[in-house]
């Protein structure tokens, strides 16, 4: 087996994100609200599946993560383009912000 060039691309740091991810989608559900915090796959079919069913207020609750998910992820390709490398990273910028 190679060995990673970067550590963001190695395998060890894949299972430690999967298994972080995993453990606070667990926890979002269980302790809060019944909704998903990691990458909002949960969210979406909980979306559609009260879509179908017509109930809106379960529509909206689940639709809520999934915007403020979404604009988190804009504000960091806008933290992208703007930023400059003269003292962090714009990755760095991004977490320090969060």
């Amino acid at each position: 087996m190679r060995h990673a060039k970067q550590e963001s691309e190695s395998i060890e740091l894949a299972v430690l994100l999967a298994l972080a991810g995993g453990l606070m989608d667990c926890y979002s559900y269980l302790v809060r609200d019944h909704v998903f915090a990691n990458a909002q796959t949960g969210n979406m079919l909980l979306f559609g599946v009260n879509l179908a069913s017509g109930d809106w207020a379960q529509c909206i609750h689940y639709a809520v993560p999934v915007v403020c998910f979404a604009l988190g992820i804009a504000m960091c390709h806008g933290i992208k383009l703007l930023a400059r490398e003269e003292h962090l990273h714009w990755r760095q910028l991004a977490l320090a912000i969060e």
